[in-house]
């Protein structure tokens, strides 16, 4: 068995998350025994999966695991039709299509918000003392069955949480304390777990034990994907062989990846210090990330394994782009690093080519602040008419825009591998992207599937797609796009995980 361990399964995913749902998804597809484990709460989770092709059986949330509840099926449990209601002395009164009152005698006692992508599904119930202020919180699991209930201080900040197995028998209990002003959770608590009550300071301690309980029902290894795990896994004694997947540069200066000069990420810094003792070896996706690291740790076992595969014989589908039509598109993180100021000055040079240029973006925004940065610049470049911001695009939606898009790019500071890159050379799409480290100097090849530009020449970045939105043999080299992909083919794939498995 193979565990691969992520916080969670979020309904907006970045890289690492899409890198391990392609993995598990790719083992199981090939009889390769493997789950997805997950640390954090998450009621939504098991719909969070669905929408992202997996099935229940394709990971374990620690979280269901001590309630008891990995083999729930979903059950629809529409307010209108509960029992928690007691229509007779209660009246439900709707607000909009995302929450409702429930008042008795006039007042208010309870707000229903519905969960999010149902219709009518009980999301969580807030409840109300008689002076209009927030007790607490019932969070109802998306498979229908209340999973928490959250109790707040006087001032709304979680107090205490009660967490519930399926026939709502309190099974853990989570403490929220102030230590100088703030509230924290101070101990985690599992109730009768095999007889005994067990506490713990910190979920990452909680989740040590979760690990090393599924490791007593079944050894398999451990592939860590997130850096914030690394000592939680760590701590997990066991003869398992547990290996850290790097799904970014490893220093905060790319460009010295292989020097001494280079500074390592500070969160990376105990896997290769206090830490590196309890690992069998770390994972990288480019083979020059792999010799980088070998320099810098020489004494440490580094593997290259990509962190996504494709069919790397034939195309997904063939890009349909129109000659009428000019549509750039970004898919990733709408962040900082990634640059989407970038790619509006890049539009705005492109737009004087072809007035009716489209840039969609594609992905959601690291905070607010960013996104309200970004939709002002574009109202100040004038860019209303040229900017889609299409939001978290899943299934057909996006398979859509690859294969209408003229051309796929990214303005990022570094990548570790790019799956936007491998997903746009399977509907044999351009790339165009800086000529950064690690993947796509490794893959692109200019002319044949993209140009890579050197970083911040927005007039060159321009340049290159005017060039393929003009010319419809430029980057048309249908070789240059198979022999990328083959590079992620399965059996490649397979070859490479074979090292440490």
């Amino acid at each position: 068995m193979y565990y691969f361990v992520n916080e969670n399964i979020f309904t907006f995913n970045s890289g690492t998350e899409f890198s391990a749902i392609n993995r598990q998804q790719e083992f199981k597809k090939n009889g390769m025994k493997s789950k997805i484990v997950t640390r954090n709460y998450n009621g939504r989770i098991h719909a969070d999966a669905k929408d992202h092709g997996l099935d229940d059986d394709d990971f374990i949330s620690m979280y269901d695991f001590f309630q008891g509840t990995t083999g729930v099926k979903r059950e629809h449990n529409k307010l209108r039709y509960s029992d928690i209601v007691d229509k007779r002395n209660y009246h439900i009164v709707g607000i909009n299509n995302n929450s409702s009152l429930i008042k008795y005698h006039g007042n208010t006692v309870a707000k229903v918000e519905i969960a999010p992508g149902t219709i009518g599904e009980i999301g969580t119930i807030i409840y109300y003392d008689r002076f209009g202020n927030e007790t607490s919180k019932d969070i109802y699991d998306s498979r229908g069955f209340k999973s928490k209930t959250v109790y707040l201080h006087p001032n709304g900040e979680t107090g205490h949480e009660l967490l519930y197995d399926i026939d709502g028998k309190p099974v853990m209990e989570i403490t929220h304390m102030f230590i100088n002003g703030k509230v924290f959770p101070t101990m985690y608590k599992l109730l009768d777990y095999n007889g005994k009550n067990l506490r713990f300071n910190t979920e990452d301690e909680l989740f040590t034990f979760f690990i090393q309980e599924l490791l007593n029902q079944k050894e398999g290894v451990i592939i860590n994907d997130r850096p914030s795990l690394i000592e939680a896994i760590a701590n997990v004694q066991t003869n398992c062989h547990k290996y850290q997947f790097l799904h970014g540069p490893h220093t905060t200066d790319v460009n010295l990846g292989g020097s001494k000069y280079g500074k390592v990420f500070e969160n990376l810094r105990p896997l290769f210090g206090k830490f590196k003792s309890a690992y069998s070896g770390v994972i990288v996706p480019t083979a020059e990330q792999q010799s980088e690291l070998q320099k810098f740790f020489s004494n440490f076992n580094i593997y290259n394994i990509a962190d996504f595969t494709v069919d790397g014989e034939n195309f997904v589908d063939e890009n349909n782009q129109q000659t009428d039509s000019k549509d750039i598109l970004y898919i990733g993180r709408l962040f900082e690093d990634r640059h989407i100021d970038h790619l509006l000055k890049i539009t705005q040079l492109v737009k004087a080519e072809f007035h009716d240029v489209k840039l969609h973006l594609v992905g959601y925004f690291g905070s607010k602040e960013y996104s309200d940065q970004i939709k002002k610049q574009i109202d100040d470049m004038k860019l209303k008419d040229n900017v889609i911001i299409e939001g978290y695009q899943l299934g057909d939606k996006k398979s859509k825009l690859y294969k209408n898009a003229d051309v796929v790019v990214s303005a990022g500071n570094a990548d570790a591998l790019n799956i936007s890159m491998i997903e746009a050379f399977t509907y044999k799409t351009p790339f165009v992207s800086y000529d950064v480290k690690y993947g796509p100097k490794n893959f692109v090849k200019n002319g044949k599937n993209g140009y890579l530009v050197p970083q911040g020449k927005f007039n060159d970045f321009a340049a290159c797609i005017i060039k393929i939105m003009q010319l419809q043999d430029d980057c048309n080299d249908e070789k240059g796009y198979l022999e990328a992909i083959h590079n992620f083919d399965f059996h490649n794939f397979a070859q490479q995980w074979a090292q440490v498995i």
